[in-house]
């Protein structure tokens, strides 16, 4: 069973689709894996469903949605039964749990290359850095759960993810332009600063890559727009990171010029 939140919400297996066609039960599933192996409480459980105003007969449908989920758990054919779908959607106080095995959760995975690949950025070890952050981003098929009608728990989930990802990809392209990749990240690069207008550590990295690339005057330019944008749209001035990168480039300074890892 291969489970994805990062873009469409999909529940599959042998290129089926498991998950049911009801809105509210689709989110109380993205819900509990999201908090996979833990607890989730009946209290949570009911912001989300209903974060104005709960009905009477929350707590009764709550549990209608928890047996048409573990209904159509019983169908995957790797689950094969009602008694091993309570397995996966247990009853646990103070909620339910959804217990899923390592590896099949799309966002666990992304979350255990980025781990590693930190855990490389901090041994200086860029090239096992980019492999990881690499292969998690890699995951990515759109915005997360871009499918699911989301309450503010999910949501906010899905912005914390959505943080990790760009941080990931920030962390990702500082690795590999100390690795003198600057030419084969200009295109990423390009659409990642249409994407992110104001954000001034990609924007840096952007004007580096161009800079090494012998593309001075569009680093130049660059700066310039984004300098409009913060001014404009924040009403604040660049910050000393991009501001020094704009003095580098304006300078020349050698400092700025790659120097490609030499293989050992």
């Amino acid at each position: 069973m291969e489970i994805s939140v990062l873009g469409a919400f999909r529940l599959a297996e042998a290129g089926r689709s498991y998950l049911p066609t009801a809105p509210k039960e689709r989110q109380l599933i993205a819900l509990l894996l999201m908090n996979a192996g833990t607890a989730v409480s009946v209290s949570t459980c009911l912001a989300e469903l209903w974060p104005e105003r709960a009905p009477r007969t929350a707590r009764t449908t709550l549990h209608t949605y928890v047996m048409h989920s573990r209904n159509a758990l019983a169908s995957v054919p790797s689950i094969g039964s009602s008694a091993n779908a309570h397995m996966v959607l247990e009853t646990r106080d103070p909620g339910y749990v959804f217990h899923i095995e390592p590896g099949r959760l799309d966002a666990a995975e992304f979350h255990r290359h980025v781990s590693l690949g930190r855990v490389a950025l901090a041994e200086r070890d860029d090239e096992t850095a980019v492999r990881h952050l690499r292969a998690g981003l890699s995951l990515w098929q759109g915005t997360a759960l871009c499918d699911v009608v989301a309450g503010p728990v999910l949501a906010t989930w899905v912005a914390r993810l959505a943080e990790v990802r760009l941080a990931a990809q920030e962390w990702c392209l500082a690795a590999e332009l100390r690795l003198g990749h600057h030419h084969d990240l200009l295109s990423e690069m390009t659409a990642l600063v249409r994407h992110h207008p104001v954000n001034e550590t990609l924007h840096a990295q952007y004007m580096l890559a161009l800079y090494r690339s012998g593309r001075q005057v569009e680093a130049l330019e660059t700066y310039r727009t984004v300098v409009r944008r913060l001014r404009a749209d924040l009403g604040v001035a660049p910050t000393a990171e991009l501001s020094e990168m704009h003095q580098a480039i304006l300078r020349g300074d050698p400092a700025l010029d790659a120097v490609p890892q030499l293989a050992v």
